[in-house]
């Protein structure tokens, strides 16, 4: 077996993985704000409720998984990879498997209000982190780079901290506003300054 075929079965099985943790965590959010305690039945006020943050979390969880493709096929698959940088395939993977685990996390947590926001600045910060990294190890060129989804989850946890523990909103339902309008604004952002990357075109 070749070594690019070999690479590519790693990442067909990396992307698996994280595709069932994601998977789930769809799955747990969905039932945390439609499934009232142990039982089956809907309950469609309880979805009411945790609508605002049920938004925020799948405004957030596709970008995520979008670019998690994005970035293994286009660092390991489309350009090809050197020996020397293979090894950082796992690093990828294991940063990759924990943020899986934080949107489990935020998705766990959608009926708590506020503080479900909590997971997804985590989530940001351990992404902005990995950001950084990455653009040191596989990216020469800041057009396609992550360093872009550094500078603008830098910025959304930021606002999110401020909207989080601050006194300037005076009910909790608007804090929770707040919040979800700066997950989406973060991902509108995140797709309209890295469309490139994750819509590539022959020059991308």
């Amino acid at each position: 077996m070749q070594a690019r075929e070999k690479i590519l079965r790693s990442v067909d099985s990396l992307e698996t993985i994280y595709a069932v943790v994601v998977a789930f965590a769809v799955t747990k959010a969905i039932e945390g704000v439609l499934l009232s305690g142990n039982t089956a039945d809907i309950d469609l006020s309880l979805l009411l409720t945790h609508l605002p943050e049920l938004i925020a979390f799948v405004v957030t969880i596709v970008p995520f998984y979008h670019g998690m493709h994005r970035h293994l096929n286009r660092v390991y698959v489309e350009r090809g990879v050197s020996k020397t940088h293979q090894g950082y395939l796992l690093l990828d993977f294991f940063v990759f498997f924990v943020e899986s685990c934080l949107l489990l996390v935020f998705a766990a947590s959608l009926s708590l209000g506020v503080d479900s926001f909590k997971p997804l600045i985590i989530l940001l910060i351990l992404d902005s982190l990995w950001a950084i990294i990455a653009h040191g190890i596989h990216y020469d060129e800041w057009k396609n780079s992550p360093w872009k989804w550094a500078a603008i989850n830098t910025v959304s946890i930021a606002v999110m901290a401020l909207f989080i523990f601050s006194t300037i909103f005076d009910s909790e339902f608007k804090k929770i506003m707040a919040l979800m309008s700066v997950a989406i604004i973060r991902t509108a952002l995140d797709y309209i300054f890295c469309w490139p990357f994750y819509f590539p075109n022959e020059d991308s």
